[in-house]
């Protein structure tokens, strides 16, 4: 499946693959990714099973609520 068919977007058209996130150069797991990206909180969420990763992500977002109430009332 293209990326355009995924999201509508016209701006990417190659194949979408997972990246290697376990392996470096030198066969140890790496930690950042070239772009500054966490590879060690992606193998997290990828090791949750998919209610899991929603509940996480459900409470992420109750959270983000509940300051946004206590920044509006302070």
């Amino acid at each position: 499946m293209r990326y355009n068919q995924i999201v509508g977007s016209n701006r990417y058209i190659g194949k979408l693959s997972a990246p290697n996130l376990n392996k470096s150069s030198n066969s140890t797991p790496r930690v950042y990714s070239e772009s500054g990206v966490d590879l060690t909180l992606l193998r997290w969420m990828i090791s949750k099973t998919p209610s899991e990763r929603l509940n996480i992500l459900q409470n992420n977002v109750s959270s983000l609520i509940k300051l946004r109430h206590a920044r509006r009332s302070a």
